[in-house]
């Protein structure tokens, strides 16, 4: 009778346990993320620092830069992109589809052939399809400029839509929607410019600010690239990629 009951008991837990294993939901790798400087991802159990590291980037996942940090981004389909200072973004995958929403700050993104890359901003949707490069801005505006590849923009705010072609650079006012094809020859870094001047609004507190990090970064000596991402021998980024020769633990974030 003993023996039986061990038998019994030992059942039930394993039946228990695979019930349990069954239930547990099962992680969307979107792709890996590797920071320099002041570079922090938010996951499940709260953020992290990605400053000199690669990480898997679940989807969902929050991802945050100082004023001397960036990140490089590798997306299961092949996108490449490159997070520039004082920037945040959320990065979604859903059956095969991949996507980012930029709150704020400076993004430069690779599509290669076979794959698209969905981007949405607090104003803008736009997709980007198989061999296209380019450079976007969030700010008070948002601001996206075609390296390769023409670009179909929405303006969630305005009526119709806007293409831009390679080479072109469109502004999207931010509340009105209206659309300002900018010369040819404003490029990554007046972008970057005219977003510091204007940065984009927080959407709530929790947003709030990497002052802390951005401040322990900059104190031990971190200093910024212009190199930006380069992807077959091509510059796609340009006063983009910030790298620190010393960086922040992260461990002051304030999220």
């Amino acid at each position: 009778m003993f023996r039986k009951a061990v038998v019994f008991t030992a059942l039930l837990f394993f039946v228990a346990g695979q019930m349990a294993y069954a239930a547990a939901p099962e992680l969307n790798i979107a792709g890996q993320v590797r920071g320099a400087g002041t570079a922090d991802m938010k996951t499940a159990a709260g953020w992290i620092s990605v400053s000199d590291k690669s990480y898997p980037v679940a989807n969902g996942a929050g991802l945050v830069t100082g004023s001397n940090g960036g990140m490089t981004i590798t997306l299961k389909n092949g996108v490449r992109l490159e997070l520039g200072k004082n920037s945040e973004v959320t990065v979604s995958s859903a059956k095969g589809n991949y996507s980012v929403v930029v709150q704020r700050g400076t993004l430069a993104y690779y599509v290669p052939g076979a794959a698209q890359l969905g981007v949405n901003t607090a104003n803008t949707r736009m997709t980007a399809g198989p061999l296209s490069r380019g450079f976007l801005g969030q700010g008070k505006d948002t601001f996206i400029k075609s390296i390769a590849g023409n670009l179909m923009v929405i303006s969630s705010s305005g009526p119709g839509s806007a293409v831009v072609k390679t080479g072109e650079t469109i502004r999207v006012a931010r509340g009105t929607g209206k659309y300002e094809f900018t010369p040819v020859s404003y490029d990554e870094t007046a972008i970057a410019s005219a977003i510091a001047s204007a940065p984009a609004p927080f959407a709530d507190a929790s947003a709030g600010s990497v002052a802390s990090d951005a401040g322990a970064g900059a104190g031990a000596g971190g200093t910024l690239s212009t190199t930006g991402l380069i992807v077959g021998g091509v510059l796609i980024g340009g006063a983009i990629a910030a790298v620190a020769t010393t960086t922040s633990s992260g461990s002051s974030s304030p999220y």
